[in-house]
């Protein structure tokens, strides 16, 4: 799959490379289009050079970002034209996207919910949590089909091991394999009901790594009954019970599943990682786990990859280890790029060609995405979503979000209406102020929009904010951005610059910590909140009079203009409306 994210026009003619139909079928419904952040136009319908191309090679997918999703009539005419670029009529493009819910949403919040993520659901107790879950995925399914967009890279069905994991988190449904089985498999029901196809991912397993696949290549170190107890599980007994039609591959290593090597373009010898693993994709999980469905790559542009292998070694590599679709192997986001993709495409087919075997294995894959296809359904007016169908949808975005709010400690709750100051600190002003908006949404006149003092942690003037002890301080902590919250691996520059900034660098947990604790020797109360990872909390809980973990941090602009967002409007019925926070963390501490 290719990503056109962005392109870039330029003056200067592409003139492609003659290949023939059978050169096509063997290569481009394997080499799927992506997004990437070369040029810096966003694609919003569809360039003249990039529909030459997808026609001419005989791409099978495209994979579309936020860049690309502006709005409903918009989007279903760029889903559309790529649709007209399908060489076979009868066999549609496979449009996919990243649209996990919660810190991983590609949709604009403002118009379609996306729900406040995997471990908020997790967090439910079972039988709500089993029926959000479906709910859940059949609500971004309905959203996704009345678009055009007819494949969602989700369920994330990996088991959260490591609290210092900085890419999975509370994209897992949380750390117990069977309820993150369980859970992933109701949202994959709940797509496949909706008529997208879903895809399980990140197989063997991502959940027990401390190294971002977008930046490095992670290892892990399990024993062989780690692996096959919890990593495994979820895909498994997904497998088991028919309920998975595409698996996305792990760029990691996993020594005791294959400990053969291979050589990098610098000659180096390094353990293969999973997508490029025979044993792995193939023997594990074809032949003895017994999966029949479509393995499609993670990214290939991720350093796990990338720096390591050439576009052509790492695709090559990839289908001869047993997957069916290389995602965004190539970037073709200006004219020069599309003329590099044709040569690309090219020595591949080459490559393929000189082995009989390989040419087999890229048939059966050929095969198996063209069984996948004819199960897709096509796009109707009765797709596009009502409006009722939407207000439905946000009502249990907000209902999960209210019901998965947990209360860290024993002590009891505040009352922000007993207050006539509040000072609210979070990573973003835009987190204090949608809190801050929601509360007087619910006040009743006994506060008023002076009463509220919305800061973030870039603000230098922190240590010089009136705060006495009778005003009640707010603070909020969240982890870590990774790439994929933004989109991917282009987006690392704009998370460096951040990182780099005053306000990352005075946005730190001694910050929020060493605040509430001087709150507390003044003698005043206050509320810590934890967005999204909610892991080493102790020294918030003890310097604080309440606290509570939601496991998203995500704003939006609403219809009056004002920022919200579905755990700031739960944080305000806990903090001022009498409801309580029955959530349950669904990991260890």
């Amino acid at each position: 799959m290719l990503d056109i994210r962005y392109f870039c026009v330029e003056n200067t003619d592409v003139d492609s490379t003659d290949n023939s139909p059978v050169d096509n079928e063997l290569v481009g419904y394997h080499s799927q289009a992506s997004q990437s952040a070369v040029a810096n136009s966003p694609v919003e319908t569809l360039p003249a050079p990039i529909t030459i191309l997808l026609k001419e090679c005989n791409i099978g997918g495209i994979i579309l970002f936020s860049e690309n999703l502006i709005n409903a009539p918009q989007i279903r005419q760029l889903t559309q034209d790529i649709q007209d670029c399908k060489a076979d009529k009868n066999l549609p493009m496979l449009i996919s996207i990243d649209q996990e819910g919660g810190r991983v949403a590609r949709l604009p919040r403002e118009t379609w919910p996306a729900f406040t993520g995997n471990m908020s659901i997790g967090a439910l107790d079972n039988n709500a949590g089993n029926m959000a879950s479906y709910d859940v995925g059949k609500a971004i399914g309905q959203q996704l089909k009345s678009l055009g967009i007819n494949v969602n890279h989700a369920p994330t069905v990996d088991v959260n091991m490591n609290h210092k994991n900085p890419v999975i988190n509370v994209r897992s449904f949380g750390d117990n394999a069977q309820r993150v089985s369980s859970l992933g498999q109701e949202m994959g029901k709940g797509m496949t009901d909706s008529g997208i196809i879903p895809t399980f991912k990140h197989f063997p397993g991502h959940g027990d790594t401390f190294v971002d696949s977008h930046t490095g290549l992670p290892c892990v170190n399990h024993n062989i009954e780690t692996v096959n107890g919890i990593d495994l599980l979820p895909f498994r007994q997904a497998i088991d019970n028919d309920a998975v039609p595409m698996i996305m591959t792990a760029h990691i290593q996993y020594p005791v599943l294959d400990s053969t090597t291979l050589n990098t373009k610098t000659g180096e010898t390094l353990i293969r990682p999973a997508t490029l693993s025979p044993m792995i994709l193939t023997d594990l999980l074809r032949h003895k786990l017994g999966y029949n469905g479509v393995v499609i790559t993670d990214a290939l542009d991720m350093a796990s990859i990338s720096q390591y292998f050439s576009p052509t070694v790492a695709i090559i590599e990839t289908f001869k280890a047993g997957a069916d679709i290389a995602l965004m192997p190539f970037k073709i986001h200006t004219h020069s790029g599309i003329a590099a993709f044709y040569q690309l495409f090219k020595d591949v087919v080459a490559e393929i060609k000189k082995d009989p075997w390989l040419v087999n294995l890229v048939l059966q894959s050929f095969d198996r995405i063209k069984r996948l296809k004819k199960t897709l359904l096509p796009i109707s007016q009765s797709n596009i979503l009502s409006i009722n169908t939407k207000a439905q949808q946000r009502q249990l975005e907000r209902n999960i979000a209210l019901g998965s709010l947990v209360k860290l400690a024993s002590n009891g709750m505040l009352d922000c209406r007993n207050y006539h100051k509040i000072c609210l600190i979070f990573p973003t002003k835009n987190q204090s102020q949608a809190l801050a908006n929601e509360v007087l949404k619910l006040a009743n006149n006994t506060l008023k929009e002076s009463d509220f003092e919305c800061r973030d942690f870039s603000d230098y003037s922190l240590r010089n904010i009136t705060i006495n002890k009778n005003t009640l301080l707010i603070v909020g902590v969240e982890d870590k951005r990774s790439a994929v919250d933004l989109g991917g691996v282009d987006d690392l520059n704009k998370i460096k610059n951040q990182e780099n900034s005053s306000s990352c660098r005075a946005n730190s947990l001694d910050e929020a910590s060493q605040l509430l604790f001087e709150h507390k020797q003044r003698g005043g109360e206050s509320v810590f909140v934890s967005l999204k990872a909610p892991y080493n909390l102790s020294d918030y809980i003890k310097f604080s009079t309440c606290s509570l973990a939601s496991f998203d941090g995500s704003t939006y602009t609403d219809d009056a203009n004002q920022q919200t967002g579905p755990a700031f409007w739960a944080l305000a019925q806990v903090l001022a409306n009498n409801k309580t926070a029955n959530g349950k963390l669904p990991i260890s501490h």
